[in-house]
């Protein structure tokens, strides 16, 4: 994803969590990211036998995770167990769907019952057309089997916060029947072209500094998003966003988004590496650059080739565009 290569749905259908997975993929500026807030069956209903590889991190009785919130563990009973049992099965009927021929599921939660793990993973292979794969050797090493499924051992894996680092999980990797086929995302992108009005805006204020990718720029609601054009099809409903934000209109003139210096600073004229931690913290705390040889416009700041977010430059002096609410405090 990082190259810019593949595409991810990232779907979470609660709406405090969801406003996290998008503030997070944000951050991280990836290109070809889709987030919704579908239930499993809207999205079954888009994009059966549609992914190579799908990841259900399902809602779980939570017993892994009970050193780090003791308090859930007076929420813990026997019952809860059984009804996310139910659910989880309800879940994967749906996301089983969507795994193209030969293409893969991984099936993890945060708890150790086996109702909720070594037994819906029997489940899963007696009602479809799944097989189980071996996990690597590297995973192996940091976690161990279920003694009570031997059976299961090589593919059923456990993490137990009293042996390796972090809290309990549950993992495992299993493989559609029939051979996998190359995935070719060429959908029609169901959004708006940019208008001309909003171009020149944005093409007044950023000058020559960016070579803007004109084919890929899209309107939603009230951004300018850069799609890529292989992107993975978009569903009729429930999108958090698609793409990378280019940016909005402010006052009269176009803004551009921290999403978009970090995700295509290759597009950039005007660019300013530094290996400085001092600078670097400098600049993710707010604070204005002076760098007396750098063109005027807008240019991207990265440290030891990672892109920390856009500056604009006049006379020397780096305007600061490192959004307010990630800055940090010197």
């Amino acid at each position: 994803l990082s190259k810019g290569e593949g595409a991810l749905l990232a779907n979470e259908i609660h709406p405090g969590r969801n406003r996290i997975l998008a503030e997070n993929m944000e951050r991280m500026a990836f290109r070809n990211v889709l987030i919704t807030k579908l239930s499993p069956k809207e999205i079954a209903s888009v994009y059966a036998s549609y992914f190579d590889l799908v990841l259900v991190d399902a809602p779980c009785s939570g017993e892994g995770m009970f050193r780090k919130y003791p308090e859930s563990i007076s929420e813990w009973s026997q019952e809860q167990v059984e009804l996310c049992s139910i659910r989880q099965k309800e879940i994967l009927n749906d996301a089983l769907s969507c795994v193209k021929p030969g293409g893969y599921l991984i099936y993890s939660t945060c708890t150790y019952s086996a109702e909720e793990n070594e037994e819906i993973i029997r489940w899963i292979t007696k009602n479809h057309p799944f097989s189980l794969v071996e996990a690597p050797e590297h995973i192996i090493k940091v976690t161990s089997g279920n003694k009570q499924y031997p059976d299961l051992e090589f593919a059923c894996r456990r993490c137990y916060p009293h042996l390796y680092k972090g809290e309990g999980q549950f993992m495992c990797c299993l493989q559609k029947e029939g051979t996998l086929s190359e995935n070719t995302f060429n959908a029609k992108i169901p959004l708006k072209k940019i208008n001309n009005t909003t171009l020149k805006l944005l093409q007044d204020s950023i000058k020559n500094a960016v070579n803007l990718p004109l084919n890929c720029l899209y309107e939603y609601k009230d951004k300018v998003l850069v799609i890529p054009e292989n992107f993975i099809k978009l569903p009729p409903r429930g999108i958090t966003s698609c793409g990378v934000i280019l940016g909005n209109i402010e006052n009269k003139r176009f803004v551009l988004h921290h999403q978009f210096f970090k995700a295509y600073k290759a597009l950039f004229q005007n660019q300013y590496e530094t290996s400085s931690a001092k600078e670097a913290n400098e600049y993710l705390s707010g604070l204005e650059l002076f760098l007396p040889d750098s063109p005027n416009g807008y240019g991207v700041i990265s440290y030891n080739g990672v892109p920390l977010g856009g500056y604009k430059a006049s006379n020397g002096r780096l305007k600061n565009h490192y959004p307010k609410g990630l800055r940090n405090h010197l």
